[in-house]
């Protein structure tokens, strides 16, 4: 009987040995690939987020630097193109005033003098052939009734 106790025993505490290794390698398997799985999720998760947070702070910035420039190079462009205009306006509307007033004065004065010298020149041939016509319209009957007046 010693011998069929000693081998039940052998053979509970074989059965009971392997069932714990068993059991035991199962929950550290278990245990280990858990904490392994959970690792690299959390791993593979934190990368993932700072991966997607620096590129979607990346993108972020990289359209606000985009549309602040742009909107900023429009302004300036605006600004730019508004002062120009208005620049321009006034130089060329004080050059062709300018130039006006004085295109228009000296055509003015070219004309006042012209017809000045018109008038001036008109009066003196008027006047002076008057005044020849009359003198010599004098001197004439001068001439003619001197005769008579000489033998009488």
């Amino acid at each position: 009987m010693s011998t069929a106790v000693f081998y039940t025993l052998s053979t509970v505490c074989q059965y009971l040995t392997m069932c714990s290794l068993s059991t035991v390698c199962q929950y550290l398997t278990l245990c280990s690939l858990s904490t392994v799985c959970q690792y690299l999720t959390l791993y593979s998760l934190s990368t993932l987020c700072q991966y997607l947070t620096l590129y979607s702070l990346s993108t972020l910035c990289q359209y606000l630097t985009l549309c602040s420039l742009s909107t900023l190079c429009q302004y300036l462009t605006l600004y730019s193109l508004s002062s120009l205009c208005q620049y321009l306006t006034l130089y060329s509307l004080s050059t062709l005033c300018q130039y006006l007033t004085l295109y228009s004065l000296s055509t003015l004065c070219q004309y006042l003098t012209l017809c000045s010298l018109s008038t001036l020149c008109q009066y003196l041939t008027v006047c002076s052939l008057s005044t020849v016509s009359q003198y010599l319209t004098l001197y004439m009957l001068t001439i003619t009734t001197l005769p008579v007046t000489l033998l009488q």
